[in-house]
């Protein structure tokens, strides 16, 4: 709109106004910035204090202003972890927010976003499962923690559930070779508790996400076949190579014949 089009009139009118005495007058301010977006750089600092501010509303919208920003990630994603624990579930919510639109530069994060699965208010658990889907996150502890918003009684939460485990596990079987045996197992035996579930209420989900998480936990156990499969042989090694002998051994009797014969019908006198 025409206040992204006047971005650098308007920021520098806007910072003061987050100093205002009145909560209604910084909360504006705050949340002007948020539709200004990436051109509201120069408030950052600014905003990053609102965040301490008393009043809830201006706290969520500052936090969701910088969100909206995303600029200068090791900044500002310090500053908006301690609201994962404030009072207000909107300042959780708009600080998860916020944390997710920062997208991957926010993984430091994951830690704190991961007991926000189970707070109390729909629309934060929601929230925190987007963020943890938006910043790809890689901890393996996550998926055993959405498997449970698979049955939440809220839609978005379980849809939020279901796309963030899409996600987490692609990058899962993406690193399949390097996860340790104990890794694979417990990946391969969480898809398939959370696959049962998706199957229970198929009608709730969308079928892509199902068959993209069968896809790879396809992928999954096709690489823990494998490591039994050279396991087996390293375990077995003289009875392998006793089978591979008497292979050999035999496939040559087998040749030898046609050897001779052929010798035979060179040495025959034309």
């Amino acid at each position: 709109g025409s206040i992204n089009a006047e971005a650098k009139t308007v920021v520098p009118r806007l910072v003061p106004l987050l100093k205002d005495s009145e909560a209604n007058v910084r909360s504006s301010a705050a949340y002007g910035f948020k539709r200004i977006g990436t051109e509201a750089k120069d408030a950052v600092p600014q905003l990053i204090l609102r965040l301490q501010d008393s009043d809830v509303g201006v706290r969520r919208d500052a936090a969701y202003a910088l969100g909206s920003i995303s600029a200068e990630a090791k900044t500002i994603v310090p500053q908006l972890v301690p609201l994962l624990k404030d009072s207000d579930a909107g300042v959780r919510r708009d600080a998860a927010y916020a944390l997710g639109s920062i997208g991957a530069e926010a993984k430091t994060a994951a830690p704190q976003l991961i007991p926000l699965l189970k707070d109390s208010d729909v629309y934060v658990r929601s929230s925190a499962a987007d963020a943890l889907r938006s910043i790809g996150v890689e901890d393996k502890t996550v998926v055993p923690q959405l498997i449970p918003l698979l049955k939440d009684s809220d839609a978005s939460v379980r849809f939020s559930a279901a796309y963030a485990l899409e996600r987490i596990t692609l990058s899962l079987q993406e690193k399949a070779k390097t996860l340790t045996s104990s890794e694979l197992n417990q990946a391969v035996s969480n898809l398939e508790s959370a696959l049962k579930v998706l199957a229970e209420h198929k009608d709730d989900f969308s079928q892509s996400t199902i068959a993209n998480l069968q896809a790879y936990l396809n992928i999954l156990k096709a690489e823990q076949s494998d490591r039994l499969f050279a396991k087996s042989i390293i375990q077995n090694s003289y009875i392998w190579g006793t089978g591979i002998y008497l292979f050999l051994l035999l496939g040559s009797f087998t040749i030898r014949p046609l050897w001779l014969l052929k010798i035979s019908e060179t040495l025959k006198p034309k």
